[in-house]
């Protein structure tokens, strides 16, 4: 069974990529105002593009799991891509199990 049912068209996907790159980016412009090395801001941007790939996959599947048109589902996408995967793990340690005592 796919996750996205039916598939996303490849603009649907460059645009989700493309949110999810806006939304890390203000995350980079933080990490810039402090007083990084370029080494760090290379190595940064190394890790960065992956993580908003995957955000932005992700937030395209919840965007359609949640029936969200266009735009909501852009904002979907950037507000996930900010939160990122730090804040996202701990939400759902805390959901899961939560989630897990309320089944019947």
């Amino acid at each position: 069974m796919s996750v996205f049912d039916p598939l996303p068209s490849p603009s649907d996907i460059a645009w989700a990529f493309s949110a999810a790159l806006a939304g890390r980016a203000t995350l980079l412009l933080r990490a810039t105002r402090q007083a990084v090395t370029p080494r760090k801001i290379l190595w940064t941007l190394f890790w960065e593009v992956p993580t908003a790939c995957a955000m932005g996959l992700i937030g395209l599947a919840l965007a359609q799991w949640a029936g969200l048109s266009a735009g909501g589902a852009t904002l979907c996408i950037a507000l996930l891509a900010r939160i990122g995967p730090d804040a996202i793990e701990p939400l759902l340690g805390h959901l899961v199990p939560a989630l897990k005592k309320a089944k019947p």
